[in-house]
């Protein structure tokens, strides 16, 4: 018996982590597990042929809110085109609605609901057997014309009983997902997570085991799918712990809830090394009746001074995300917690919008707060109660302006002025200036160089605020070398380069004091090596305090030997 198991995941950089789970479980001489992992942007003719290619007996797809709407048209196509194959669906979208999907998808034959592996391994048997399927708890089967809905299934409690999936994964795409715990301690209404009770534990062994496996392939990224990986603060110190004595090169991604850091945690954080850990960090809100109405008792004070705490070590990246369309959030109300939580100043800021997820308890609570909602996947929020589908739409032009112009970390200089000096911290009032001039100008119909980008803000500073244009150009210069080291700057910016710029250059390249008092990376290295690393750039702006000055100063910026990235930057006086 072949059986062909297929991930449609958001990216080519990840693997499918369930599709490896079911194969690790339900591996049996009686039939060959296949797995096929495509992604949502593949061709639809490719990803059906490969599928018929196969000549599985049965077909396994993993659901979820970004490729559900492919994977139904899929299975119909299939099974069109090999009636005699049995096709079962399973994950987080279909879990909650089997009855219903089979009942509007009639060449689907099965729904797994809820956890997987038990249940696939009963039907694998049960079909190789040529039992029935209806007994088998878990499962939703259509038998002719009738749907069976079998009772849930208890959850796996000893989770060690799941082999590796770590040997079914390639994890050689750039991001492993990862897993030490199943659950989650909140219950969050908007979250699928609410509908589970604790949280189960793999063992420190078993983790420990498959996390040496990664670290030593180098694998690039590992997310960990844990929904509050600092529940049990012991265990996670444990596992950090663990990763500093066997990392190589990995860099590991962590949902954590701040809330709970204590004082030890923190001082322990703050002894990690750079560049290893990401943390991202769900805010939603700071709004105290938006957090009661979805189950969150969030302390914004003591939120943000861990927060606070974190930003201040320097060593760890953060991310944070808010959620806009959760209840009683008006757009008004939704600016200030923008506000509170961007002046944190974390590596990212994530500006999400609701999804009124399929089993999630605030889907069952629409009508009380007079939500509208797609009613395809992803199901994201139109409106409700206190904000209205114009009011969302703006916020995804300010999404779109944070990811363009913050998250892209191209800007910092400039739009760091910007917030702080201009805006007076009034950071929403900044983005939604810039999504409203964007929207005027019809950028957003077209596609955009980086470079367009600066001349966009240059232009945006030039009509809002004259008054701080030659400052606000001078940072935006700056910025836009300090990412794109070619030397090179839009026509719309004004030079002050002299003629003698080039010949100011080769000669304080060839001053070996000079080089060696500043530059002593460079030392060692030719004149011609020093000149591809180096550019001068003359700038009426003093670099360390972000002020304006009248007259242009030589700024030396260095880059590293491949020329992508910026290593130092240094003013000096003309005649210095």
């Amino acid at each position: 018996m072949q059986v062909t198991l297929a991930a449609l995941n958001a990216s080519y950089t990840h693997t499918s982590l369930a599709c490896a789970y079911l194969k690790s479980f339900c591996q049996d001489s009686r039939w060959c597990i296949d797995i096929i992992e495509f992604t949502i942007n593949d061709h639809y003719r490719s990803i059906l042929s490969r599928l018929f290619a196969a000549q599985s007996d049965i077909y396994g797809f993993s659901c979820y809110i970004w490729n559900v709407e492919m994977v139904k048209k899929l299975c119909n196509d299939l099974k069109l085109a090999r009636p005699e194959c049995f096709i079962v669906l399973g994950g987080p979208e279909v879990s909650y609605d089997a009855e219903q999907l089979l009942q509007e998808n009639p060449l689907v034959d099965a729904v797994v609901c809820g956890e997987g592996e038990l249940v696939l391994r009963e039907l694998l048997q049960a079909k190789y057997a040529g039992q029935a399927l209806d007994i088998i708890p878990g499962l939703a089967v259509r038998q002719g014309k009738v749907i069976k809905v079998t009772p849930a299934r208890p959850p796996i409690q000893d989770l060690d009983q799941i082999p590796s999936p770590i040997p079914f994964m390639d994890i050689h795409r750039g991001l492993v997902y990862f897993e030490t715990s199943r659950g989650c301690p909140f219950r969050c209404s908007y979250c699928l997570s609410a509908c589970e009770s604790g949280v189960r534990y793999f063992s420190l062994e078993r983790v420990k085991s498959d996390l040496l496996v990664l670290m030593q392939d180098q694998v690039k990224v590992v997310k960990f799918v844990d929904r509050s990986f600092n529940c049990h603060e012991k265990r996670a110190r444990q596992i950090m712990d663990f990763i500093l004595d066997h990392n190589i090169s990995t860099r590991f991604h962590m949902e954590i809830n701040a809330e709970l850091l204590s004082d030890e945690m923190l001082d322990y954080l703050a002894g990690l090394p750079a560049g290893v850990f990401d943390f991202e960090i769900g805010i939603q809100s700071t709004y105290p009746p938006t957090l009661k109405a979805i189950n969150r008792y969030a302390n914004w004070e003591h939120l943000r001074d861990r927060l606070q705490r974190l930003q201040a070590m320097g060593n760890i990246h953060l991310h944070v995300d808010l959620i806009a369309g959760l209840p009683h959030e008006t757009y008004e109300q939704f600016g200030k917690s923008f506000n509170q939580v961007f002046n944190l100043q974390a590596d990212v800021i994530q500006l999400g919008f609701l999804k009124m997820l399929k089993g999630s308890p605030l889907r069952d609570q629409a009508e009380d707060y007079q939500y509208i909602y797609q009613d395809q996947a992803p199901y994201e929020v139109l409106g409700n109660h206190v904000i209205s589908f114009a009011e969302l739409d703006r916020l995804h032009f300010i999404e779109d302006m944070l990811e363009r112009f913050y998250n892209s970390h191209h800007f910092p200089r400039t739009i760091g002025y910007l917030t702080r000096r201009v805006y007076g911290g009034q950071a929403f009032k900044l983005f939604e200036e810039l999504a409203i001039a964007w929207e005027q100008g019809q950028y957003h119909l077209l596609q955009h160089s980086r470079e367009r980008e600066y001349v966009f803000l240059l232009q945006f500073v030039k009509q809002h605020w004259p008054g701080e244009y030659n400052l606000l150009q001078e940072l935006l210069k700056l910025d836009y070398l300090s990412s794109f080291p070619t030397g090179h700057l839009p026509e719309e910016f004004e030079r002050f380069n002299p003629d003698h710029n080039s010949d100011y250059l080769y000669n304080r390249l060839k001053d070996e004091y000079f080089i060696a008092v500043h530059f002593p990376q460079l030392i060692q290295l030719s004149h011609r090596e020093r000149r591809r690393r180096m550019h001068l750039e003359w700038l009426k702006v003093d670099i360390e305090t972000n002020t304006y000055i009248p007259e242009a100063c030589p700024t030396f910026l260095v880059y590293n030997a491949l020329r992508n990235k910026l290593e130092l930057i240094l003013q000096t006086e003309p005649d210095s």
